[in-house]
């Protein structure tokens, strides 16, 4: 991604990856996990995205801020992200922690960053990037750093273009002639926008030959470290980025925009989520793995290949470790350590696997796991749904996508935007119909 420069490290920049709160958007895949621990593409973590894309810009400070069930997402990343001890770079977790200073939680996204400060000041970087550790893309930071450095500006915003539509998701911005940031409003109705937010630029950029197009942020940005310990300090009892910061930051500081023009997914919702890994599958424009000099990395694990017995499998990946004696599978995720039975119809699905296989320590001393192994059971069908790890789905069980149904939660399933979630842990009884 940074070219000949790839293997050399610089560390005058500064990388923070907001772990987000409860992830209440993403329920109930983080009912016992923090959100950028949530399994991703089969055999991947959301943190890994923006975790790789640091590294393979050559950026190795990196610190992850979260608070809620941490537990996983310590482990992922004390697993996986080992430097040797030559190097300086380091991954590491920031919890929110009372002090004697400040006895709060993180109350948002820029109070996250101010509760930390001494962390980050402590480094001495130049130039601090902020992430979010919910999106999917792959971007070279060090070109950023070079155009927010050409630029002589304070802060760099990453946009996109947007429809009129998409307004109420998107912080959206107005910038002159040269892309300099003349004003930011936080996810505004687009009738609540003067003409003047409209950027056909930006949508001839993408081929979009429509005059309606708006500029919005993709929560990507990049402070020189001063300006933003001055901008956070300034304005102390402001807690979020896009709806308090930023709207002060354009009247106060010079800041550059850079349109990223790449694929690029919010998924820190259940249908976005679900939506990037169909889209993956079907390679309908979805996020593009396979990258030479740009690997997404992740913990290192030691499993066989899949075995796959009397199936027919279309546009779907099948994650190392598992056994599949289905039928029919198509258009599907299937995570590690998978189990398929016979007579079974998998269709447009995001199957997590599981963390063990049926006759692992970790089940034989869990008396529920030890007599409902996780897999799917015989004569089974699943289709347009999210199977967590380690569920058990006995023989016959049904469970199917259902637009028309209203957004639900149960200690069985979740329900929504018609997607059936089933969360970790759980088992299907025989014959069960969702």
């Amino acid at each position: 991604m940074a070219g000949e420069d790839k293997y050399s490290k610089d560390h005058s920049v500064l990388c923070i990856i907001l772990g987000g709160g409860r992830g209440a958007r993403l329920y109930p895949l983080t009912k016992n996990r923090a959100k950028p621990a949530v399994p991703l593409l089969g055999q991947y973590r959301l943190i890994d995205i923006p975790i790789s894309n640091c590294l393979n810009s050559g950026f190795e400070d990196i610190y992850v801020l979260t608070q809620f069930n941490s537990e996983s997402l310590l482990r992922h990343i004390g697993d996986t992200y080992k430097f040797d001890i030559f190097s300086e770079g380091r991954v590491q977790v920031l919890p929110a922690q009372q002090t004697l200073q400040d006895a709060s939680w993180y109350q948002g996204t820029a109070d996250a960053v101010r509760q930390n400060l001494s962390f980050i000041t402590s480094r001495e970087p130049e130039y601090t990037i902020i992430l979010s550790g919910d999106q999917l893309y792959r971007m070279d930071f060090d070109r950023l750093i070079r155009a927010h450095r050409a630029s002589r500006s304070d802060i760099t915003l990453c946009c996109k273009p947007v429809f009129p539509a998409q307004c109420t998701n998107f912080g959206i911005m107005k910038r002159d002639k040269s892309g300099r940031l003349l004003d930011f409003v936080e996810k505004p109705h687009p009738d609540c926008l003067t003409d003047s937010f409209l950027d056909s630029r930006a949508g001839k950029s993408r081929g979009l030959n429509h005059r309606d197009i708006y500029l919005g942020s993709i929560g990507i940005y990049v402070f020189n470290t001063d300006v933003l310990v001055q901008a956070l300090n300034r304005m102390n009892g402001s807690h979020d980025f896009g709806s308090e910061i930023f709207p002060y930051c354009a009247r106060t500081y010079d800041i550059n925009t850079y349109l990223f023009e790449d694929y690029w997914q919010d998924i820190g919702t259940i249908s976005n989520f679900y939506r990037a890994h169909i889209a993956f599958v079907e390679e309908s424009e979805g996020f593009k793995l396979y990258e030479k000099n740009a690997p997404i990395y992740t913990h290192p694990r030691f499993l066989p290949l899949p075995v796959i017995k009397n199936c027919s499998i279309h546009n779907s990946i099948i994650g190392s470790g598992s056994n599949i004696r289905g039928w029919d599978i198509s258009n599907s995720v299937i995570g590690l350590r998978t189990q398929v039975g016979e007579n079974v119809r998998i269709k447009h699905s995001v199957i997590m696997g599981a963390d063990f296989t049926q006759k692992s320590h970790a089940a034989e001393n869990n008396n529920r796991l030890a007599s409902s192994p996780p897999g799917i059971g015989s004569d089974c069908t699943v289709e347009g749904c999210i199977i967590d790890k380690n569920v058990c789905l006995g023989e016959g069980v049904k469970i199917r996508y259902r637009p028309e149904r209203s957004d639900e939660d149960n200690e069985l399933y979740s329900v929504r935007d018609g997607i059936v979630v089933i969360p970790k842990n759980t088992v299907v009884e025989d014959g069960t119909v969702i």
